[in-house]
């Protein structure tokens, strides 16, 4: 059972949504960046929808890289959150009752800067 805390943010968290919907079609959208720590936002998109995974009897699994473990990233930590959410919930739309859904944070190449 979920608690009142925990429905409230989800509530919240749709309704902000909805909100971050209308101000792009009015081109009012922002993006707030500071430094973060990823795996803090992460864990924290995972307990969002936590809720959803228990309802199919799915396992959800975050999986950090050693070397992500106290990665800091300057970004939108709300806007990279909601991606994170929507995508999970999708990935837990579409897996079938008792299976598992697993997020996985690694370090990628290093870009290389390309000028045209």
């Amino acid at each position: 059972m979920m608690s009142s805390d925990y429905s409230g943010g989800v509530l919240l968290n749709l309704i902000n949504d909805l909100l971050d919907l209308a101000k792009a079609n009015n081109n009012a959208f922002s993006i707030n960046n500071d430094f973060f720590d990823l795996k803090e936002t992460m864990m924290e998109a995972q307990w969002t929808i936590q809720y959803l995974a228990e309802k199919k009897n799915i396992e959800m699994e975050l999986w950090v890289d050693e070397k992500c473990q106290a990665f800091r990233v300057f970004a939108d930590s709300g806007r990279l959150k909601q991606v994170i959410v929507n995508l999970t919930s999708n990935a837990l739309k579409f897996t079938d009752e008792g299976g598992k859904v697993e997020t996985r944070v690694s370090e990628g190449a290093p870009c290389e800067p390309k000028a045209q």
